[in-house]
């Protein structure tokens, strides 16, 4: 009996020392780790012998394919004769981005002298600032006058992102309070609209189309306008040569008509009014409280005079920048209802409020008081 069970455990030890215990490798889930996709989860078989997975406890095969959200706990067990290896895997699978990234007050369209910006951020999630293209620490204020663009990327652990694009700008420009009120007032104390709110061009270049019968004088004039309107405001205005005559979005139209033929481009009212005959007019004929000014009609009556002609060229493209009040009593305003063939040129006034409207913390849709409010730390006396 002794001999026996001496030869059972050397056999055990010699076999003991062929087997090669099981080793489990696993391939498509790791430890920890959270997927936004479909995970297949393989086993190699022949390493780790007789085996058994077990999903959030139910019994799972090899190329098993993991869809739904949720946190998963795979375990896993392999046998080769006696010998015996365990391994448990946590994983998730989230296909929800992380939030927008939140802000404790929302971005401002401008600044005055510095801009502080806090962001609220969630636990889990990472956050990639860059200011201007440069990683930026939040955490200090912005005071450079400049215009800037902020990008905040959210990321969380499985890769997925939200990302957020803010622009603003930051300057130490400061205004009177008869300079507010005159832009409030001309903007906003307009009886032929409703609810006004402000409207304007707010893309890079714009297009010109010129249609009728222009003189050579008429197009020299609208040159020399286009090219002051753009030497110190931020939309480019170009004249093109196709003679379109179709409207679509994003272009300024102008037709050289006889003022009878304004009502075949949207001019609804009389010609002759009490102070006078209709020699020009400007239109809006696309646009929103979002996007602004998207394409707007001028009409200038070719049967006048040039000399009252190149004055109510410039009054009509002032008006078709989002400039559709008058100047009742500043004369020397090209804004002046009537017609004065001495004013060809922009005066103070006419300069200071579209330089005010085509600031970039001025955007379409801004009431009186948006506007009140955000200039109020600006105020000098």
């Amino acid at each position: 009996m002794k001999k026996f069970m001496f030869l059972y455990f050397v056999l055990l030890f010699l076999l003991s020392g062929c087997v090669i215990k099981p080793e489990i490798h696993i391939t498509g889930v790791e430890e920890g780790k959270v997927y936004a996709d479909k995970r297949t989860i393989t086993i190699n078989e022949e390493q780790a012998g007789t085996y058994s997975m077990t999903l959030n406890g139910k019994s799972i095969e090899s190329g098993h394919v993991v869809v739904k959200k949720g946190t998963y706990n795979l375990s896993i067990e392999g046998k080769k004769l006696w010998l015996k290896s365990k391994k448990d895997i946590t994983f998730k699978i989230d296909y929800q981005p992380p939030k927008l990234p939140a802000l404790k007050n929302e971005i401002q369209p401008g600044y005055f002298q510095e801009a502080n910006i806090e962001l609220i951020k969630e636990d889990g999630i990472t956050y990639d600032i860059k200011l201007n293209g440069e990683p930026y620490d939040l955490s200090k204020p912005i005071q450079k006058e400049g215009m800037y663009e902020l990008d905040i990327i959210a990321v969380k652990e499985n890769g997925l992102v939200s990302h957020r694009t803010d622009s603003f700008i930051v300057d130490n420009q400061t205004f009177t309070q008869e300079m507010v009120e005159a832009f409030l007032s001309f903007h906003f104390d307009y009886d032929q609209i409703e609810d006004p709110f402000i409207i304007k061009w707010i893309g890079k270049k714009v297009p010109v189309y010129i249609h009728g019968e222009p003189t050579n004088e008429d197009l020299d004039q609208l040159r020399r306008y286009l090219n002051e309107i753009n030497s110190w405001l931020p939309v480019q205005f170009e004249i093109t040569q196709e003679n379109k005559t179709d409207i679509t979005s994003f272009q300024l139209n102008i037709y050289f008509v006889p003022n009878e033929q304004f009502k075949d481009y949207g001019f609804t009212e009389e010609l002759f009014q009490e102070d006078g005959e209709t020699i020009g007019f400007a239109l809006p004929t696309e646009g929103n409280d979002v996007d602004g000014l998207l394409a707007t009609t001028i009409g200038i009556d070719s049967t006048v005079n040039q000399k009252d002609r190149n004055p109510t060229i410039l009054h009509e493209l002032v008006h078709a920048l989002g400039m559709y009040n008058h100047f009742e009593h500043d004369t020397s305003s090209i804004l002046y209802p009537l017609t004065n063939q001495q004013i060809t040129t922009l005066n103070e006034t006419d300069k200071t409020l579209l330089g005010m409207l085509y600031r970039l913390d001025i955007i379409p849709g801004m009431t009186e008081e948006e506007i009140r409010q955000m200039w109020k730390p600006r105020i000098v006396e």
